[in-house]
C-alpha cells in the first residue's frame, strides 16, 4: 500500500486481532451445543464481534471522511455510501483498502 492513514491502519490491525480469536473461539467450541453451554465462551464471541463490526464501521467512516463524501445516517447507510463510493472510483486513492475490506469484486 501507498501512504497508509493511522486510523485506517489501527483498525485493521485491531480487525486481524479480533478474527485471530474469533477463530480461536471456534477451535474451543468444537460443536453448537458445546458453544451453547460455555457461557462465558459465548459473551467472549459476542463481544469479538461486536469489536470487529465496530472496526469495520470506523474504517468505513473514514474512508468516506477521506474522499469528502456526505456522513452517513446510520450503520446501514454507512455500507452504501462506501458501495457507492468503490462504484464510482475504482481508482480512488483507498481502493486497496476496500478490496482488503469488501473483496475486489
Amino acid at each position: 500500500m501507498g501512504h497508509v492513514d493511522d486510523v485506517i491502519a489501527d483498525r485493521l490491525k485491531l480487525l486481524a486481532e479480533y478474527v485471530d480469536e474469533l477463530r480461536s473461539y471456534q477451535e474451543r467450541a468444537a460443536t453448537f451445543r458445546v458453544y451453547l453451554d460455555d457461557k462465558m465462551l459465548r459473551r467472549a464471541v459476542e463481544r469479538a464481534l461486536q469489536v470487529a463490526v465496530e472496526a469495520c464501521l470506523d474504517i468505513g467512516r473514514r474512508l468516506i471522511a477521506l474522499e469528502g463524501f456526505r456522513y452517513p445516517e446510520d450503520n446501514k447507510d454507512m455500507f452504501q455510501v462506501n458501495l457507492t463510493l468503490r462504484r464510482r472510483s475504482q481508482a480512488f486513492q483507498y481502493k486497496e483498502y476496500y478490496e482488503k475490506i469488501y473483496g475486489s469484486g
